[in-house]
């Protein structure tokens, strides 16, 4: 009978254990997916300047609204397709 109350001592103090140990990991986790959202929110907003500027750009030079706006989203396209292309030949 004492053997068995050892048991489950030991079982709840291994249980306490493991969960402060999980309590910590997903604090470091959770952590880490919050700063990766917010990273990948910054380069999604640099990317939209990074594209209107081109735009303009493009406009400074004389080549008209329209034009530019297309050779804009032309570029864009491209580098869109290239990083569509280059995750599909990673996952070969």
């Amino acid at each position: 009978m004492k053997a068995l109350a050892d048991v489950a001592i030991a079982l709840a103090d291994l249980v306490e254990a493991e969960g402060r140990s999980l309590r910590g990991s997903m604090i470091k986790i959770v952590i880490g997916v919050i700063l990766v959202m917010a990273g990948g929110l910054a380069i999604l907003g640099s990317l939209a300047m990074l594209i209107w500027s081109l735009y303009l750009f493009l406009l400074q030079l004389g080549l008209g609204a329209a034009l530019a706006a297309l050779l804009d989203a032309a570029a864009v396209l491209s580098i869109g397709g290239g990083m569509i292309w280059g995750a599909i030949r990673l996952n070969r």
